[in-house]
Formats: C-alpha cells, sequence, structure tokens
C-alpha cells in the first residue's frame, strides 16, 4: 500500500471533519493547509500539526497527490480549476460550484489534467440513506412514486446573525453561499437524483423566519418539489427558530415503502402488506474519505463524480429561479 499525501484548501469549521476522517485511514498522510485568513490559518496549522501555506499555488506544488477543496463555494471554481492544472487530484466539498458555468469549467479542467474530481455529498455514504438508497435499487419497492427529505433543525433567533463579523459570515451572502438549499439542501437533491434520475423540473420556495436577519435577505427555510424521469422528491429544509428537531427520510414505490424510523432503524414495507417490519441499519460501507482514497488506488471513477454534482448544481439553480420567480422551472 503506498502512500497518498493530502493538502487542504480552506481551514473553516468544517476542517476538523476532514482532518479526522482521514487520519483514520492507514497510508494517508496530512502535509499542509492554505486559507486567506492568515491568523486562522497559523491556528489550524498548528491546531493539527500542518504546514501553513499562505499561498496557495506553494501547497499545490509541493508533493501531495491530492487535494481537499473545503473552502466556501463561491472560491471552488478558481481553487479547483487550479488543483487540476497543478495535477492533483480533487475531492471537493459540496455544493461544485455556484453555476452550472462554474460546474463546467471544473470538470472541463479536471479531464484536461486527467486527474480524478469527488464531491462531498454525505448521503450517498451514511449508513441510512445508503441502505436507503440500496433497497430502493433492489426492486423490492417497485417503480418509485416519491422520495422525500425533511430536515427541521431548530437555530434559535440570533444563530444567523451572530454570524455578523465571524469567519462563516459568508453564509449571510446569497451571491456567496447559493443560500440554504444549496449550501445544505443540496445534500438531499444529489441523494434523490440518484434514486429519481435525470430531474425535470423544480418548484421552489423559500421564507425567513429568524427576524434578526435584519436586512440580510437570506433564507432559513426551504421547500423543493423536484420531478425526475422515475418519480418525484420533496426536499424540505428549516434551520429556525419555529421548528422542532426532526428529521424523516424516505422513498416510497407502489408496492412499498421505506423510511428511517425513531431509533435509527429502517421501517419497511414490501408487496403493500399490512404489517411493516424494521430493518436494522448496516453498519457496512466506505466513509466518503475511505470512498476517495480507494478511488486513487484502484483507479476508479468515484461514485459521486462531477457529472453528478454538474446535475445537483443546475437543480439548486432551477430552485432559486423557481423560488424567485413562484413559477415551475424546467432542467434542460
Amino acid at each position: 500500500m503506498y502512500e497518498i499525501a493530502i493538502g487542504l484548501i480552506g481551514a473553516g469549521g468544517i476542517m476538523p471533519y476532514h482532518v479526522a476522517g482521514l487520519r483514520a485511514i492507514e497510508g494517508v498522510r496530512l502535509v499542509g493547509v492554505h486559507d486567506i485568513n492568515r491568523e486562522n490559518l497559523r491556528a489550524r496549522a498548528q491546531e493539527f500539526g500542518l504546514v501553513a501555506y499562505q499561498d496557495r499555488d506553494d501547497l499545490l506544488g509541493s508533493d501531495i497527490d491530492a487535494v481537499f477543496v473545503i473552502a466556501p463555494a463561491v472560491a471552488h471554481v478558481r481553487h479547483c480549476v487550479a488543483a487540476a492544472g497543478a495535477g492533483k487530484h480533487i475531492f471537493c466539498e459540496k455544493p461544485l460550484a455556484l453555476t452550472t458555468e462554474d460546474a463546467d469549467a471544473i470538470i472541463a479542467a479536471a479531464e484536461r489534467a486527467r486527474v480524478k474530481l469527488m464531491v462531498g455529498f454525505n448521503n450517498n455514504f451514511r449508513p441510512v440513506t445508503r441502505q436507503l438508497r440500496a433497497i430502493f435499487e433492489s426492486g423490492d419497492l417497485g417503480r418509485l412514486v416519491t422520495v422525500w427529505d425533511r430536515q427541521f433543525v431548530y437555530r434559535n433567533a440570533e444563530f444567523w446573525s451572530a454570524k455578523r463579523g465571524q469567519l462563516d459570515e459568508w453564509r449571510l451572502d446569497m451571491s456567496r453561499s447559493g443560500g440554504r438549499m444549496t449550501e445544505f439542501g443540496s445534500h438531499s437533491l444529489n441523494w434523490a437524483q440518484f434514486i429519481g434520475g435525470q430531474p425535470v423540473s423544480v418548484y421552489g420556495r423559500m421564507d425567513t423566519v429568524a427576524e434578526t436577519l435584519g436586512d440580510v435577505s437570506v433564507d432559513d427555510t426551504d421547500l423543493a418539489i423536484v420531478a425526475f424521469e422515475r418519480g418525484f422528491a420533496n426536499i424540505e429544509l428549516s434551520l429556525s427558530p419555529a421548528v422542532l428537531d426532526r428529521r424523516s427520510v424516505g422513498t416510497m414505490g407502489d408496492r412499498g415503502c421505506a423510511r428511517c424510523a425513531d431509533g435509527g432503524a429502517i421501517l419497511l414495507r414490501r408487496d403493500r402488506r399490512a404489517v411493516a417490519e424494521q430493518v436494522p441499519v448496516s453498519s457496512e460501507g466506505e466513509t466518503a474519505h475511505q470512498h476517495f482514497i480507494r478511488c486513487l488506488r484502484e483507479d476508479l471513477r468515484p461514485e459521486v463524480d462531477g457529472q453528478s454534482a454538474r446535475t445537483t448544481v443546475q437543480l439548486c439553480e432551477a430552485f432559486l429561479r423557481s423560488a424567485r420567480t413562484g413559477e415551475i422551472a424546467r432542467i434542460g
């Protein structure tokens, strides 16, 4: 087993998650990190024992095999294109980009350089959502009717306004974050498209519940109804002071239904039976980090590749168009 050296671009709040995931894999060595905030860069590099690169291109010019681009989404295109130009494989945090044009630029750069490109959509690697997808793909549920992910997370009234002046203040800017559906709901959209296939249209609504956002026009509550070539999806998301914490995720076909049950098991109805069964959630399967590293070692195409991520960017763009106009937005 040969060693794989990794560099990080971005030293924000998601960095500890990626450091832990990579350091859990045998034969992976974390080399250094770059961030435009020099104070934060020094602190993070010291915290994790990494080299602090003030110049991104110095990191890309070092002896690394791949780079994790974990900066805000608005910066993905410039970092990913530069990494591909330096011949480095790329793991990019979701979403791949904020526009289809930028997604295409990243994909083209990776293809020219013949480097691997994977995007960090976690629902395809989390045990529950991975198993729900596998149950549908087994054919037990029949023809797809709908897939859903309803995620409600309580955030107090000051949660969003408190980000002013902080490292993640970019979350308050729609032009830099894409809003909550792009930033958080894209996990659910990407997972749903693996089940539903090619998306056809989106109807979107967004609202702002937290009054303390004041003059900052960002959303905290979203709804997307997506028509796919095989059924439809209902994606709901709220991070507001008005909701009770709750997650409901599942898929329904014309012969049965599977959803995450309270306590973590999967509740499964097959062949329209009156009594449902509880299915334990399997712990088997790769993490996103393990999958990326295996793709490098075995020269495989990542499951969540650039084209899959591009479709999710299209979905997010269509959601925003629909939410702003009140009309159904078609894709393609």
